[in-house]
């Protein structure tokens, strides 16, 4: 048990990626619309700035009490590549079976997961 403590204590000097608690997000501020966080606190809040390589990646509330994240905010940034033709819906969250949808009212539920070409 010893050892595997040891090894996770080094590993984690070793790694570029860090978590900072922080009082407000005004270090990583960037990663919300208008610099301004989600107006939902957690009874016992932890604010999580999280960095790699010293640069803040997202941030993350975090509830303590329930140990649970609360939302973690990102900045997207969109690569050169081409959307796919094959898309993911899930019918049973959306309740209606896949062979009675519209083609065209699968656009509105490309965030479904189950597979379907266009």
């Amino acid at each position: 048990m010893w050892l595997l403590w040891i090894f996770s204590l080094a590993a984690s000097f070793l790694l570029p990626a860090t978590g900072e608690v922080v009082q407000s997000f005004s270090q990583c501020h960037q990663f919300f619309l208008n610099g301004t966080p989600p107006n939902v606190v957690p009874e016992k809040p932890a604010r999580i700035c999280q960095k790699y390589n010293n640069k803040y990646h997202f941030a993350t509330m975090y509830d303590k009490s329930r140990r649970i994240p609360i939302f973690s905010a990102y900045k997207y940034e969109s690569g050169s590549g081409r959307r796919p033709t094959v898309w993911m819906i899930e019918p049973q969250v959306r309740g209606v079976p896949i062979l009675k949808l519209n083609i065209h009212q699968m656009e509105a539920t490309l965030k479904e997961q189950s597979v379907v070409k266009k």
